[in-house]
C-alpha cells in the first residue's frame, strides 16, 4: 500500500491495517521462534549423510565393529574355558 493510499484511509481503516500488520508480525515471530527451536534441537547434531551410499557405508562400518567386538569376546571366553579345562585335567 502506498503512502498516498494510507493517507486516504479513515480511522477505522487505519485501525484495521494496524491490526492486520500486528497479526502478521505475531505470526512471523512465532515462525521465527519455531525455527530457532529447531536449530537448537539436539536432534540436529551432525548433518545427515548426503546419499544412501554414504549411509550404507556407515551402517556397514558399525556392523563391522560389532562383529570384531563379538569375535574378541568369543576369543576371551574360549581362552578362559581352555584355562579352566587345563586346570581341571591337570598337567
Amino acid at each position: 500500500m502506498t503512502e498516498k493510499e494510507v493517507r486516504k484511509l479513515s480511522r477505522s481503516g487505519l485501525r484495521d491495517l494496524v491490526k492486520m500488520q500486528d497479526s502478521e508480525i505475531e505470526h512471523l515471530s512465532e515462525l521465527l521462534e519455531e525455527s530457532k527451536r529447531k536449530l537448537e534441537s539436539p536432534l540436529i547434531e551432525r548433518p545427515l549423510p548426503g546419499s544412501l551410499t554414504e549411509m550404507q557405508a556407515e551402517v556397514q562400518e558399525c556392523f563391522h565393529r560389532a562383529q570384531e567386538t563379538a569375535d574378541q569376546y568369543l576369543r576371551a571366553v574360549r581362552a578362559v574355558c581352555d584355562s579352566a579345562e587345563s586346570v581341571r585335567t591337570g598337567p
